[in-house]
């Protein structure tokens, strides 16, 4: 994203080609997501003006492109993928959550108690907490 828009979208092995054709290729050492973000990030002593041309320039490039038309319609097309593996059953009535209530608690207790694990002084604090508390409790009684 840049300038607030989908610039490119897709497998990051095609975004060299679409950048080449906008007129900015790549070295076959770079990184393609480093390079994206460097072309399409501001740089010292350039005008807004500059940028903005330039991310428009590789913009059109991408939209003008089979993958920027393919990823367009599966976007913003009148059937979605998801739709069209459900056929006419409605999408909203598939499970909300991939997992149910009871394995969700399940791993939200393990990591906090994972979690406590790995900070001895939480640990050593909750534990004189708990004895203090309980010897208050055991006194009342």
């Amino acid at each position: 994203m840049a300038l607030g828009e989908i610039v490119f979208l897709g497998p990051p092995k095609k975004a060299a080609g679409i950048f080449k054709q906008a007129g900015y290729p790549m070295c076959g050492r770079d990184n393609p997501a480093e390079f994206c973000i460097e072309k399409l990030a501001s740089h010292e002593g350039e005008t807004d003006a500059d940028r903005k041309d330039r991310v428009v320039k590789i913009k059109s490039t991408y939209d003008d492109s089979n993958m920027g038309s393919l990823y367009q319609n599966r976007i913003y097309g009148s059937v979605s993928e998801r739709r069209k593996k459900l056929g006419n059953q409605d999408v909203r009535e598939s499970n909300k959550y991939a997992a149910g209530w009871f394995t969700q608690v399940l791993w939200l207790f393990v990591r906090s108690f994972r979690a406590t694990l790995r900070d001895p002084l939480l640990l050593k604090v909750r534990l004189a907490q708990t004895l203090v508390s309980f010897q208050l409790n055991f006194k009342k009684s």
